[in-house]
């Protein structure tokens, strides 16, 4: 990659671009643009022509793998519009609510039909080629120019004039190919790290229900309900080593308390103020955090002393049951929708406490303790009452070793990930402005 000199730029409407690309419409880079027509008393059936709706066009511009996510409609219905069918290279663009969410149709959704709220669109292949297009549409300054084409209503929506009427400045075809190139070298390169990441959690998932239900032995091994069932014994929560005690919260927990029931006057000062949004499935989030006086702050800590170590669970709202550890050096302050469990009493181990109420089986259990309420919310009562396997302090320590371990791979996978994608969006301004040019 080579940067250009100012003599190879030149003025334009969108401000300085090189001095071979030029500026160009949505429209005028278009063979075909068709909104479908809303279907009505559509029936759908079990299989037949699937059916694209916004929500399975995924992050970076992919559309849902999953055949069981799909919806299908008849041949016949399909067939009473004849432009409806899709073909690959195609663009689906949702319009409305979700607005701007964008993918290119692979060859195996074929024939596949879209949602009154997506848009179809074909691209002069002389003109533009259809992977530097994906990625320019998905880029952050086309999403910018999307928003301010957009119509003003409550549900954000822009009409087929307004986005055909968007300009972008458009390189050569042969340097749209080259730049194509690199983001989708970049791009499988995120693609894979996903991939990773998804079978690390899925082999710790397996490894968690294995060793919540059969447990390490001294020697470090799984035991083997089928050739040694001697080892286990029934109990409330199903088959458990025979050594395991089941308990409430409330009777191995050194202390179970949630926050403040009143939201705090002040926004500003040198104490953290920790809601539900702050507490992620396996982590504490800070990126959002609150702020309060010393005198709220004190007033809350002297009930809710929450301290280093602490496992923090959420108890309200749409992020229930999202568990994490305390690992701040500092006293903080905590909203009712989260409740901290205290261990550290040789008994109950933090990180015990945190993978247990991680689990797919207390995930599952939550749920059903706030099924039938208005609201999603665990009380103190629940929480406190809530049933969990207790192995020997040691034996939760040989448990928790190998999935801190794979937690340890996960998070650096991830960071690698994020990485990448800041890499990614650097390139992107890069080359789609002709900031930074190719070698073609």
């Amino acid at each position: 990659m080579k940067a250009g000199c100012i003599e190879h730029i030149k003025n334009s409407p969108l401000g300085m671009i090189p001095a071979d690309w030029d500026i160009m419409s949505i429209g005028n880079s278009l063979i075909e643009i068709y909104r479908y027509p809303t279907y009505f008393n559509i029936k759908y059936v079990e299989s037949g022509v699937p059916e694209i709706r916004g929500e399975l066009i995924k992050e970076g511009g992919t559309i849902e793998e999953d055949d069981k996510a799909y919806r299908y409609i008849s041949k016949e219905t399909a067939n009473r519009f004849p432009r409806v069918h899709l073909e690959p290279n195609d663009f689906v663009m949702s319009v409305r609510g979700t607005m701007g969410k964008i993918a290119i149709v692979p060859e195996r959704l074929r024939g596949a039909v879209i949602t009154a709220n997506l848009i179809r669109m074909k691209f002069l292949k002389s003109l533009i080629e259809p992977k530097w297009i994906h990625h320019y549409l998905t880029s952050e300054f086309f999403q910018e120019a999307l928003d301010l084409a957009t119509s003003a209503t409550t549900i954000k929506t822009i009409q087929v004039p307004q986005l055909c009427a968007i300009n972008f400045i458009r390189p050569p075809i042969n340097e749209q190919r080259r730049i194509a190139k690199i983001l989708d070298t970049i791009d499988e390169a995120i693609q894979k790290a996903e991939a990773l990441i998804s079978k690390l959690k899925a082999m710790k998932q397996g490894l968690l229900h294995d060793l919540l239900t059969r447990g390490l032995g001294q020697n470090g091994k799984l035991r083997d309900p089928k050739t040694h069932p001697e080892q286990f014994k029934d109990s409330p929560l199903g088959r458990i080593p025979r050594g395991w005690d089941v308990c409430e919260l409330n009777d191995v927990a050194v202390k179970i308390q949630d926050g403040t029931h009143f939201s705090p006057k002040t926004t500003q000062g040198p104490f953290r103020y920790l809601t539900s949004k702050n507490i992620r499935f396996g982590e504490v989030d800070l990126s959002e955090c609150g702020w309060i006086s010393k005198k709220e702050h004190e007033s809350i800590y002297s009930r809710c002393d929450v301290k280093y170590g602490d496992v923090l669970l959420t108890k309200d709202g749409a992020n229930t049951g999202n568990a994490a550890i305390n690992r701040l050096n500092e006293p903080v302050s905590l909203l009712s929708s989260i409740a901290f469990i205290r261990c550290g009493n040789e008994q109950l181990h933090s990180d015990y406490v945190l993978h247990y109420l991680l689990s797919p089986n207390s995930q599952q259990r939550i749920k059903d303790l706030m099924s039938g309420n208005a609201i999603t919310r665990l009380t103190l009562t629940i929480i406190k009452s809530f049933k969990i396997s207790v192995p020997d302090y040691k034996e939760q320590c040989r448990i928790i070793e190998p999935l801190n371990l794979y937690n340890t791979r996960i998070r650096a996978e991830e960071k690698y990930r994020d990485k990448l994608k800041l890499q990614k969006k650097g390139l992107m301004h890069d080359l789609l402005t002709g900031k930074v040019r190719v070698k073609v």
